[in-house]
């Protein structure tokens, strides 16, 4: 046992060792993410890559079968559980006929986390591996520049028309934020207080001397992730973020226009479709992300703004905001409020959205 720099207690065992290539190491996390989100077209390459699948397997035929079994349509019994002994149950199970199979490599990694699993439930019988595992997976995407997991990346958190996948971008700014808090207490106002004020520093120094070299693994993640945003943000201000800007207007707009409404308890269409839960959602996450990660997101949004993109891309949304306003403003005006009552209004059933007891903490 040794303890993390995080506070956490790490358990090593180095009594069966395997050395695993970098692209299968990269599949098998982008396997993860596609078998939790149920990504079947995604899915059957990375198994490929893994040798789960033969290399001739047929694609097409492959991903039906995956997709059968996901959505509970298989005839043949399925351990549908997120735990270990799940994952293999549903694969082999839509996979079999396709040349599914378990390589050598594999038989280590496969007896490691059933002794995980197996010790931990002893402990938690709640504990699934998978469910655990998962956020280091989000946060190791997160901090993986290699073109593979930046795909990966934009298709989890990217619909095929640019919209963005909230639920999903919210668990992965939690799943960053549960690997880089420390475990300890927490410590008082004023610590707290202080520790923001040096990052908001840090942030300004960086961004007005540039880039410090990193001198322990805590600064090369954080140097990971400031990367990986200053990518999001290129995309965005791209042509091909052009959808994506359009949508988060959009969205943005929809969510204001959901507050106003009488009833804001109206279900969405589709799980991706922007909620009242779900913005409120996003919107506490990304303060939670912005307040503890100013040394990092200071210096990455002024190097976005001194690119020539950006302005244009400011310009754009600003039109797309005012031209979605009008409309938005029309319809209220049909419906009788005034502008000074419904930014009134906003503001308050913001403030309430923002300040209320979750609904797991209210159950």
């Amino acid at each position: 046992l040794i303890v993390a720099a995080n506070g956490g207690l790490t358990y090593l065992d180095f009594g069966m060792t395997v050395e695993v290539p970098i692209e299968t190491r990269r599949a098998m996390v982008r396997g993860l993410i596609g078998f939790v989100n149920r990504d079947a077209a995604g899915l059957v390459g990375d198994l490929q890559i893994m040798d789960f699948l033969p290399p001739h397997v047929d694609a097409v035929a492959a991903r039906e079968a995956l997709r059968t079994v996901f959505s509970g349509e298989s005839a043949s019994k399925v351990r549908d559980s997120m735990d270990f002994m799940g994952v293999v149950s549903q694969l082999s199970t839509a996979l079999m006929q396709h040349g599914f199979r378990l390589p050598p490599y594999f038989s280590r990694i496969l007896r490691a986390l059933a002794a995980l699993e197996g010790t931990a439930t002893t402990i938690d019988p709640s504990f699934r591996v998978v469910e655990r595992s998962y956020p280091f997976v989000l946060a190791r995407v997160l901090s993986d520049r290699s073109p593979e997991m930046r795909d990966s990346l934009r298709r989890l958190l990217l619909s095929d028309d640019g919209a963005i996948r909230y639920k999903r971008l919210i668990r992965l700014v939690q799943a960053y934020g549960s690997e880089t808090a420390p475990m300890s207490a927490p410590g008082t106002d004023a610590e707290s207080c202080r520790v923001a004020v040096e990052k908001v520093v840090a942030g300004v120094r960086e961004l007005a001397f540039g880039e410090r070299e990193c001198t322990n693994n805590e600064e090369e993640a954080r140097r990971a992730t400031k990367i990986a945003i200053e990518d999001a943000l290129n995309f965005l201000l791209s042509e091909k973020g052009s959808a994506t800007r359009e949508k988060l207007v959009q969205d943005f707009l929809d969510a204001c226009e959901t507050l106003l409404a009488e009833d804001t308890a109206s279900a969405s269409s589709s799980p991706d479709d922007i909620t009242l839960e779900t913005a409120v959602s996003t919107l506490k996450s990304t303060t939670t992300a912005i307040i503890e990660n100013t040394d990092v997101l200071i210096p990455a949004l002024g190097k976005a703004a001194r690119i020539p993109e950006a302005s244009r891309a400011a310009r754009a949304a600003i039109d797309s905001v005012r031209r979605r306003a009008e409309i938005v403003r029309a319809r209220r005006v049909q419906a009788g409020a005034t502008a000074c009552a419904d930014a009134s209004e906003l503001i308050r059933r913001v403030v309430h959205e923002l300040t209320r007891p979750s609904s797991s903490k209210r159950a």
